[in-house]
């Protein structure tokens, strides 16, 4: 009875903890211009199939909405367009740089809530987080076998605010971090305790829906069965039963949609981040890592406009060829990318993100919260929190292997790891971020052996010192 009161205690601390932390971003980050370049297709699909059911987007209103955004510099809802409907009927179908996942599911969403703003979004992903958290700290009993060292993991969790700053912004990079959960709660679950055929299918549908929003997490899934075959075979019927639901509800449905759109099965936009990665660091081709400098590049050396599959083919034909003319550059590339995946964590927060708060509210109450958090922010920059927090990952993992634990150090270097699935093009952190969170499992552990250690160390001291008493006397 202690250990389960034990239990709900930490769960209801780690939800209430990330409600909190959650609702202190949300008032930085809210209306805020960083990502409004990103947002603004889905959010376009999202209005089209709010009115008109429609998968397609319309060109002319997605630039008056970039126009008005450039101009006040702030994310602009499309509850606040004058008349959005007189631009016309949806004509056009996505860009194929992104899935219509997010745009789909926020379209569902202002169904329901009818708003037609992105904070709907931010509401639904604060919600998901925290019911997530008993999964999470489910997930690290599971790995570590001990509630506190669980505890202490989920706490490293919380404490890495990257992930908090991109759960409250309407960005589609979280989700995938949520269809990890998912993923390594029935990894581990499934190799201690057999889970039946329709939780397991709940659990792949879970996923699926993620991977809509965010599909590089496939890798993750790919990556994980090497693994299972080696060290956990009772798992196996689960991980084949998540890739049989990724091929009839992603990929098949994927494939239809690409050909409808694109007249071809697979699309992606492989050519546009290889040549662009090119320019992640300074180079011989003077090419910039930037998506207007590429577009305008392309439109003017070949007269070819972005979005389409000639784009892409394109690219990617100028990327090998520079490849070609200059091998050890990119080599290099790569070598710098690896000590960056290993040693280097830039924290993602933006400075920027403070200022466009305050402009946008006239709360003594709140300035004064912005500017705590300003200066927090300021302090894990100069201390280089993220760095740290990556090197503490690692000397957990090291203890993990140590403790024999070789199936547990595995799996989380390969989650971690497997959110560089575009390295051979550029890294970012948004990227990283979702991946990186599950560090927490080998902090957790470590933080917890540590205190063990002192703990014994210190009452081995105290005993010394009583025997030694004892006999002097």
């Amino acid at each position: 009875m202690e250990q389960a009161t034990k239990n709900y205690s930490h769960i209801l601390i780690l939800c209430s903890t990330a409600l909190l932390l959650n609702l202190a971003f949300l008032s930085v980050s809210y209306r805020t211009f960083f990502c409004s370049g990103l947002m603004s297709p889905h959010g376009d699909i999202a209005y089209n199939i709010f009115t008109n059911n429609s998968l397609k987007s319309n060109p002319k209103r997605l630039s008056a909405i970039a126009h008005t955004q450039t101009e006040e510099q702030r994310l602009v809802d499309y509850a606040e367009l004058p008349q959005p409907d007189s631009y016309g009927p949806p004509t056009h179908f996505r860009s194929i740089n992104d899935t219509v996942g997010y745009g789909v599911l926020m379209g569902l969403v202002w169904k329901i809530t009818k708003s037609l703003r992105y904070s709907d979004m931010r509401w639904l992903q604060i919600l998901i987080f925290c019911l997530l958290m008993p999964l999470i700290y489910a997930i690290a009993l599971l790995m570590l076998n001990n509630k506190n060292s669980a505890f202490l993991a989920c706490l490293a969790l919380l404490a890495f605010t990257p992930l908090i700053f991109m759960n409250v912004r309407p960005l589609r990079d979280i989700w995938g971090f949520y269809g990890l959960v998912v993923l390594l709660y029935c990894l581990n679950r499934s190799r201690h305790s057999s889970l039946s055929w329709p939780v397991i299918m709940w659990w792949a549908l879970c996923f699926v829906i993620c991977q809509w929003l965010r599909p590089t997490i496939f890798f993750t899934l790919l990556a994980t069965g090497p693994l299972i075959f080696i060290y956990a075979r009772s798992v196996i019927k689960m991980w084949i039963l998540f890739l049989a639901c990724n091929l009839l509800f992603f990929w098949l449905p994927f494939m239809l949609y690409n050909k409808i759109a694109y007249n071809s099965v697979l699309v992606s936009c492989a050519g546009q981040d290889l040549y662009e990665g090119l320019g992640e660091f300074p180079n011989p081709w003077k090419i910039k890592m930037d998506d207007d400098w590429c577009n305008n590049h392309m439109l003017k050396e070949y007269n070819i406009r972005p979005g389409s599959s000639n784009y892409q083919q394109k690219l990617s034909e100028l990327f090998w060829q520079a490849v070609k003319d200059r091998p050890l550059t990119y080599c290099l590339q790569l070598l710098r990318r690896s000590l960056q995946l290993i040693i280097f964590y830039a924290m993602i927060h933006e400075w920027e993100e403070y200022e466009h708060a305050r402009k946008h509210s006239t709360n003594i109450v709140v300035h004064k919260w912005i500017n705590f958090m300003e200066a927090m922010d300021h302090v894990q920059r100069k201390i280089k929190f993220g760095c740290i927090y990556l090197m503490l990952g690692w000397l957990g993992l090291i203890l993990l292997w140590l403790k024999k634990k070789k199936f547990e150090t595995l799996l989380i270097i390969i989650v971690a790891l497997s959110g560089a699935s575009k390295f051979c093009s550029h890294l970012e952190t948004r990227y990283l971020v979702p991946h990186y969170a599950f560090f927490c499992l080998a902090i957790g552990y470590l933080l917890y052996a540590s205190y063990r250690f002192v703990f014994i160390h210190s009452l081995f001291k105290h005993f010394r010192v009583k025997i030694i008493n004892f006999h002097q006397n």
